[in-house]
């Protein structure tokens, strides 16, 4: 095994329920949601018509991760009562995040080499307890200057 399709395997571990794809992990759908581990010692793809929710503590991990969603994706998100560990994306070598509306909320990104791209024409970080370097981490990986980014410290989850 490589050293990714190592740390894939061992991410998968802290997971009652957990897949991983051999080669290639592929699903698209109108509405997904994920709150379990999804891996693949080669890549993710996922898109949705609509939308795409990786609700904590969820872990998606793969060399490459694409997701792309018609309206939003949300990341890490979960009803203020709930005390889940981070949502988590481990995707080494390239991930990319297209969507209309992307939601950030309790999510940890392991990208080791930068290789990001995410365009969305909204931008909003939910809760007061994201630490800054993530939000400004989601922020240099923004391709369009004129996304609108907004601060969303209610407890309302759409």
């Amino acid at each position: 095994m490589s050293p990714t399709q190592t740390k894939v395997f061992e991410l998968s571990q802290g997971y009652p329920t957990s897949m991983i794809a051999t080669n290639f992990l592929f699903q698209k759908g109108e509405k997904l949601k994920f709150s379990n581990f999804s891996g693949s010692f080669n890549a993710i793809e996922i898109i949705s018509s609509s939308s795409i929710a990786i609700e904590s503590p969820a872990c998606f991990a793969a060399p490459r991760v694409t997701l792309i969603a018609g309206k939003k994706i949300k990341l890490g998100l979960t009803k203020p009562e709930d005390r889940f560990p981070p949502a988590r994306i481990y995707a080494p070598e390239h991930l990319t995040i297209t969507t209309g509306h992307l939601l950030i909320g309790n999510i940890v990104p392991i990208i080791s080499k930068g290789n990001v791209c995410v365009s969305c024409t909204k931008l909003t970080i939910k809760g007061n307890v994201i630490p800054e370097a993530v939000v400004q981490t989601f922020k240099s990986w923004l391709l369009d200057s004129g996304t609108e980014i907004c601060l969303d410290e209610g407890e309302e989850i759409e």
